[in-house]
């Protein structure tokens, strides 16, 4: 992780041999850490004062919130920290845990890159809040994993925790997992991040909520309003969207000024039709060179892929990964084959096509067509 990183992988080895070091990576994940090793391990953390750069790895223990709190606390005179990586999955933490984290974060003034797991815990509003004001006040950082998967937090949460991140004015780099939680229709997060007028690459990953048509359109619709974002990975299958959800998602691509690469997941949601504005929108994304539609496992017809050919014919794309596996047999993908065969303008073309029986004549005419393809991953 760190250049010259000194790593522990037992809590022994660190307390008999640790030296006050910049770089500093202990790995005590699924080690039966108890409150008294997390006593242990912050009375050799609370006399680290020269530490940069620090990763903990501290997940799959039993800790909980008493051993958060013995970690966080032995952190205080870490002030010259630069860098931190704290992975703290699946270890009972609640809001209370949470909570500390975040005051304990508030004292790292140089802090400019963080990375917090809390994914496959406890933690609810209150505790999604509390660590949301807190790294509002982080007003350094410029690149922030965040990773609360698989917790107890709903709209209200979310919707504060966005308000607070929309306050760190020199965020660059955004990756938000919030997958499985209880997130729905009502969720604003796109309206807050839009905000952030540095932020020039965004991870958001809401699958297996419940956003719904109106909680993915406004998302989509609010995070176009970005004036900076050029990367952008959004994870939403799972979510019950159907074709109106999905056409106001295609519908606000156009409105990203500055997007270049798009990486898109709907699978398993209850799309049952293209309709011809994904044409229209790709066809004024100037500048997207790259994108990434994931529509696995939706219920589509042969038209459908039809319009999708099309779609992607009027775009400007130099690199197009395209996932459709069906459901059905009976989709005929012929067309979207030969559309994309003519399409001068791709230089990488990745199909993930299942249940196409191909034959032998379609294939070789595809591949003879696109010839001049630097990429081409074909699986029919």
């Amino acid at each position: 992780m760190f250049e010259d990183c000194q790593t522990y992988y037992c809590l022994q080895d660190l307390l008999k041999n640790y030296k006050d070091e910049k770089n500093l990576e202990v790995n005590l994940a699924s080690n039966g850490l108890s409150q008294q090793g997390a006593i242990e391990l912050g009375s050799i953390l609370q006399k680290s004062q020269q530490l940069t750069n620090l990763k903990l790895c501290l997940s799959k223990n039993s800790f909980g919130d008493e051993g958060t709190q013995f970690i966080a606390n032995s952190l205080t005179n870490c002030q010259y920290l630069v860098k931190l990586e704290f992975q703290l999955y699946s270890n009972d933490i609640t809001y209370q845990g949470a909570a500390k984290i975040g005051i304990q974060l508030t004292m790292f003034k140089n802090l400019t890159n963080l990375s917090l797991d809390l994914s496959y815990n406890k933690i609810n509003d209150e505790g999604c809040c509390c660590l949301g004001k807190s790294l509002e006040n982080c007003k350094n950082i410029n690149e922030l994993i965040i990773n609360l998967q698989f917790n107890n937090i709903s709209s209200l949460g979310i919707n504060q925790f966005g308000k607070n991140l929309s306050k760190i004015e020199n965020m660059q780099n955004l990756n938000l997992i919030l997958s499985q939680n209880k997130i729905d229709h009502s969720c604003n997060l796109g309206d807050s991040l839009s905000i952030l007028n540095n932020l020039k690459e965004l991870t958001l990953d809401l699958s297996k909520n419940n956003l719904g048509d109106e909680g993915s359109s406004n998302l989509s619709q609010n995070l176009s309003k970005s004036h900076s974002i050029e990367f952008l990975t959004l994870k939403l299958s799972l979510n019950q969207i159907g074709v109106i959800g999905a056409s106001k998602i295609f519908g606000s691509l156009s409105n990203f000024e500055k997007l270049s690469k798009l990486d898109l997941f709907l699978r398993e949601n209850k799309i049952n039709k293209v309709t011809p504005i994904l044409g229209y929108s790709l066809a004024r994304c100037a500048n997207l060179k790259r994108f990434a539609l994931d529509l696995n496992q939706n219920s589509f017809g042969t038209e459908d892929v039809f319009l999708l050919g099309n779609a992607f014919q009027q775009s400007k794309i130099k690199t197009l990964t395209l996932e459709l596996n069906q459901s059905s047999q009976n989709i005929d993908f012929s067309n979207i084959i030969n559309d994309l065969s003519k399409s001068v303008h791709f230089n990488c073309l990745q199909l993930y096509l299942s249940f196409y029986k191909a034959s032998s004549n379609i294939r070789n005419k595809f591949i003879r067509k696109s010839i001049r393809l630097v990429n081409l991953d074909v699986q029919l």
